[in-house]
């Protein structure tokens, strides 16, 4: 079907413009890029590509809206009598991944919030502290599932990025951070097996190519989480084990097979360390491997639905070692349209990498 995508920058719609590409993702802030042509002899034009503008920009996908953020790169290019221009823009909470928590100084409180806090008391829940750390970017906080345990009291140091501090907050309690289409942060948690929206399968179209990302240095037999000793009480330690390394190794030549890997939880009371780590051990599983699934021909499944992170798919592809029929979780989506051609990419992933969960079973295992 005919996809209608709109931009308006500033509020106003702008039209002329090409080589779209829009990235969905689970656990990071989407992204638009596009072209458009640019003569810097318009005052129009001028305006709308400032630099440094942080203009606000909007993206409607057949009059709802698809995207809302800002932009951020913008890039000339000459070449021979033709200008263009090469955009990039971030959803609004990517100002997250810029900037540290503010200081007092030149804080005026546009919420009416009162003086900024990097420090917190024991006792918040990760929307509390997410929620004071957002309100001087006038983002709103979005939480769907249980926001989890307490925090003991932690502060978020002068020089650390936002979105930097909280991923390892966010994971510690089984979520992951992303944007809604409205611009606001959203921490969700990633779904676990179901329905896969669609079946494909290596030689059969829709599906044309297939390529795996294999990380065995991020692969590990087991992982160790300390927390601290705080106030008198001992600190706590937990081991979480890889089953399936010691599983492979049994029908292979035999080698070494311990691959321990510690850290330190700085931020989770001791009752807490047995789960956090066994969420690092299912993430484990979503860092050591996915596969790219590229240029269909469609921005939607069967169904009519757009593809969008947090759903599954099911593959069957054995020259990417996908051996036997799988469900994998959609990570990113590639939304792309040029002037002859529209696209669509899917990073996939082993479902329950972010929810501590270990697979019952491996694509590559028979």
């Amino acid at each position: 079907m005919a996809e209608n995508l709109e931009l308006l920058i500033n509020g106003k719609q702008f039209a002329n413009w090409f080589d779209r590409e829009i990235t969905l993702s689970v656990d990071s802030f989407d992204t638009v890029g596009f072209s458009a042509p640019f003569d810097p002899t318009r005052q129009e034009m001028r305006e709308v590509f400032r630099p440094f503008s942080f203009a606000p920009v909007q993206v409607l996908l057949n009059g709802d809206s698809l995207f809302k953020g800002t932009m951020v790169d913008v890039d000339p290019q000459t070449s021979g009598d033709s200008s263009m221009i090469n955009v990039k823009c971030y959803a609004q909470p990517g100002v997250l991944c810029d900037c540290t928590a503010p200081t007092n100084e030149g804080y005026k409180g546009r919420r009416g919030k009162g003086a900024i806090k990097t420090e917190f008391k024991k006792g918040l829940s990760l929307k509390d502290i997410a929620q004071q750390l957002c309100d001087p970017f006038d983002l709103d906080c979005e939480f769907r599932g249980d926001v989890g345990p307490k925090f003991d009291r932690m502060s978020i140091g002068i020089d650390k990025m936002i979105f930097e501090w909280l991923v390892p907050l966010a994971k510690q309690r089984g979520f992951v951070i992303t944007n809604t289409e409205d611009g606001k942060v959203l921490f969700w948690k990633t779904i676990k097996q179901g329905v896969p929206r669609v079946q494909f399968k290596e030689g059969i179209p829709p599906l044309t190519t297939v390529r795996p990302k294999f990380s065995p240095q991020n692969y590990h037999s087991q992982i160790t989480g300390y927390s601290p000793a705080k106030r008198g009480k001992p600190g706590g330690v937990s081991t979480a084990f890889n089953p399936w390394l010691g599983k492979l190794l049994e029908t292979t030549a035999p080698i070494n097979e311990y691959r321990p890997l510690s850290c330190k939880f700085d931020d989770t009371e001791r009752a807490d360390a047995k789960e956090a780590v066994k969420a690092k051990l299912g993430r484990m599983f979503g860092a050591m491997v996915s596969w790219d699934i590229e240029d269909l021909p469609t921005w939607r499944d069967p169904d009519g639905r757009l593809w969008d992170p947090n759903t599954s798919i099911s593959l069957l592809a054995p020259s990417a070692m996908v051996y036997k029929e799988s469900e994998l979780l959609i990570r990113e989506v590639k939304l792309r349209q040029t002037t002859d051609k529209l696209s669509a990419s899917l990073n996939v992933v082993l479902p329950g990498a972010w929810s501590g969960e270990v697979p019952e079973t491996l694509p590559w295992v028979d």
